[in-house]
């Protein structure tokens, strides 16, 4: 029995009569056992031949899983050849290589019972003093090997046989090798019988298909089974794995180099000057696969067009970026898909425990670091193997860690996508993984519109390259990339949250506001204020505004909020010293349509901006936007509504210079109707005997729409109104009954 330890060099080892079959069967043998990428080994002829085989035929043989013996008219008249006999069929029985003879031109039983050509050769061993010793050694292994089942070449048509035995080989070689490797291909069957069917091997024509995911998702793993499961059935087979890494090492000549040498079978080849690939490959049945291209032109010149190739050749690409196949005209995409949950505890289990499944008492740990790797193989793999035989507590102090910092290993294979982005198409990237994950599409395109991202292009490139998925109409990504975008962005500042580009933990946000460490580099904060998550963008001036809201019942808007338009706009020339100490911020206010809100109401959303604009004495004018989440409203919608907006003291602005202000408000729905009936823009100051932060809702009895819109400061199941009385049954509050004549002004 063979050790499995032990580390074979060769999947064939050929042993034949160099002056029978050397330049003829056994070179058209040999041509065919490596096109279909069998390691053979073949001896040079160049090699002092003697009675005793060298130590490197012996090492070879040994380190061989086969050995094809051509068995042809003179094999036996070789001293040599009947030692290489002896020694394979000792590695038979000592070390479980398989023996495969080849009757060429012979009739088996002249070799069985030495008669005919073999008898006579062996007559003359007898009469030679040298070798008289090992004939009955030899009578025995011919014996041997011809009681093998093999193959009888009489009668046979040559090129068929030759080809029968290289499938034979391969089909072996396959089912032996893979079976470890196979116990680790957990939940891809499916998906591999799918992308058989995509390539459609019965058929004639040259088809192309691509296999598209994202980082990690098993793309490549995809590929190599298909390609070992089917690579039997080409004339020539090339498997060019990471093409993009290794191009980022060697130049493309190098690559093409690597590619025509594999499927040509020839590693000397000379490909300096122009090179046709269709003139050498136009005549061959070819298998091409090329795994991870981020480059059209490594399609363009290696795979160019299908009439590059035979009849019945397959090229699979493999790529996170959809548009280069599309690009490029393949005949069918598969979407590679993360691992279900009971597929992903079996991928893990291999690696951590080198079982299917966990042992009993890591049951709940492997369960939530399968949560964390969300069915991506690539996670699966690398915690696995990192765990396996580590200790229960171990276990639990990477679980913690990996809250915090991702595997880099993981992380490395992730960011090669954002790497290929454009600035542009990065921005949208980090700012749905700090912000906008979950959230509405339309919602947040409107916002990416407004800080000039062209977000039309930038959305779909993203899902293109497999870093984003729209799931009703919803922006989602896999939960290890939207770390990976964390954590880009903490690598920039890991001590100082202040110098990151977007904040979303409340502690770092509270951090920055409170200790003021803010600098220029912070693009927007996310922070959850009275129970609504609000985006705070920074316009393209560097300015960062939070702002509170609350949809009310209400047909007009407050007279305290003094300035007050018909429409979508409103302006306000301010008086002379309007600004002091007691100032904290905007009340913005507009009415909405009651028939065009039903619309509203029947899809459910509100997107609501708001752009200020404000100038000085100095006749300089700037602006910032201001963005809320939409509110979902309830029930049916019959009146008027108004949308409160508070906007706290933006310290940035100098608002002793400020003399005119403008609100320019944008109300949308589902579709797309502006429901503005009038607006509104009010001054709101604080009582100097009161206390409390600049975030909050200013303390006169306007705010307590906007405390208690969100629950803040009521008790029972009941609710005030705007002047204070209760509302036994509604989400809403009316801003037409008992409000007062004007804030703290």
């Amino acid at each position: 029995m063979a050790d499995p330890s032990f580390q074979r060099s060769y999947d064939v080892f050929l042993s034949f009569r160099g002056e029978d079959t050397r330049n003829s069967f056994t070179a058209h043998l040999y041509k065919e056992l490596r096109t279909k990428g069998i390691n053979t080994f073949i001896d040079d002829d160049k090699l002092e031949r003697g009675d005793v085989i060298s130590s490197a035929l012996v090492a070879a043989i040994q380190n061989s899983k086969f050995s094809l013996v051509v068995l042809s008219e003179n094999y036996a008249s070789s001293g040599w050849c009947l030692e290489e006999l002896v020694k394979i069929l000792e590695c038979m029985r000592t070390m479980g290589q398989r023996v495969l003879p080849i009757f060429y031109d012979v009739d088996p039983s002249h070799v069985r019972q030495h008669n005919g050509k073999f008898g006579e050769a062996l007559a003359k061993h007898e009469e030679n003093l040298r070798t008289m010793e090992r004939v009955p050694i030899w009578r025995d292994a011919l014996t041997q090997v011809a009681n093998l089942s093999g193959w009888d070449s009489r009668n046979k048509h040559e090129p068929m046989l030759i080809k029968g035995i290289a499938t034979y080989i391969w089909n072996k070689l396959f089912s032996r090798s893979s079976n470890y490797a196979d116990q680790n291909l957990v939940g891809i069957e499916s998906s591999i019988r799918e992308i058989k069917s995509l390539l459609f091997t019965e058929s004639l024509d040259v088809r192309m298909v691509g296999i598209w995911g994202m980082g990690g998702i098993g793309k490549t793993t995809l590929a190599r089974a298909v390609y070992n499961q089917i690579s039997h059935q080409f004339e020539a087979c090339c498997f060019l794995e990471n093409v993009s890494d290794y191009l980022e090492k060697q130049d493309f000549l190098s690559l093409q180099k690597k590619y025509l040498s594999q499927l040509l079978e020839d590693e000397n080849l000379n490909t300096k000057g122009c090179i046709s690939i269709k003139a050498l490959l136009c005549s061959k049945k070819v298998l091409i696969v090329i795994d991870d291209v981020n480059n059209s032109k490594i399609l363009e010149d290696l795979i160019g067009k299908h009439g590059w190739f035979g009849i019945g050749s397959r090229i699979i690409i493999t790529t996170r970026n959809k548009q280069l196949l599309v690009t490029h005209g393949v005949n069918e995409v598969y979407q590679a898909e993360k691992l279900n949950d009971d597929n992903a505890v079996e991928l893990f289990s291999r690696y951590a425990f080198k079982k299917a499944h966990p042992i009993d008492d890591y049951v709940e740990l492997s369960q939530c670091i399968v949560v964390y790797a969300q069915g991506l193989p690539l996670a699966l793999r690398v915690l696995g193997s990192f765990l396996f035989d580590k200790s229960k507590r171990q276990w639990e102090s990477q679980l913690d860690k990996l809250k915090k910092i991702p595997k880099k290993e993981i992380q490395d294979v992730l960011r090669v996508s954002f790497d290929g982005l454009e600035d542009n198409e990065r921005d949208i990237f980090l700012d749905i993984a700090c912000f906008f994950q979950g959230h509405d599409k339309d919602y947040v395109m409107e916002i990416f519109r407004s800080c000039g991202f062209f977000p039309d292009i930038g959305i779909r490139v993203l899902i293109e390259k497999s870093l984003i998925s729209v799931v009703e109409n919803k922006l989602m990504m896999h939960n290890l990339l939207q770390k990976m975008g964390r954590e880009i962005v903490r690598e920039a500042s890991p001590k100082e949250p202040g110098k990151r580009s977007r904040l979303w933990i409340h502690d770092d946000v509270n951090h920055v506001l409170t200790k003021k460490t803010g600098t220029e580099e912070v693009e927007g904060i996310s922070l959850d204020l009275l129970k609504e998550h609000i985006y705070c963008p920074i316009n393209r001036d560097g300015l960062l505004v939070p702002a509170l809201s609350a949809v009310v019942f209400g047909s007009r808007i407050p007279d305290w909020i003094r300035y007050q338009s018909s429409g979508s706009e409103v302006k306000a020339e301010l008086p002379p010293n309007w600004f002091d100490s007691n100032f904290l911020g905007l009340a913005l206010c507009v009415v909405t349509v009651p028939r065009l809100v039903s619309l509203a109401d029947f899809f459910g959303l509100f997107w609501r901006s708001c752009t200020l604009f404000y100038s000085t004495s100095s006749h300089a004018s700037s602006s910032f936007d201001v963005y809320t989440y939409p509110n979902h409203l309830k029930g049916k919608v019959e009146s008027d509504h108004l949308w409160l907006v508070y906007v706290p003291l933006p310290h940035f602005i100098n608002w002793q210079q400020v003399t005119h202000i403008k609100a320019s408000f944008r109300i949308t729905t589902f579709m797309r109707l502006n429901v503005i009936k009038e607006c509104g823009i009010g001054l709101v100051y604080v009582n100097e005997e009161l206390n409390y932060s600049p975030f909050s809702p200013p303390p006169n009895e306007s705010s307590v729409v906007l405390q208690e819109i969100h629950g803040e400061g009521s008790s029972g199941s009941g609710s005030s109104n705007i002047d204070g009385s209760e509302s036994e049954n509604s989400d809403y509050y009316s801003a037409d009954e008992g409000e007062p004549s004007a804030p703290l002004l």
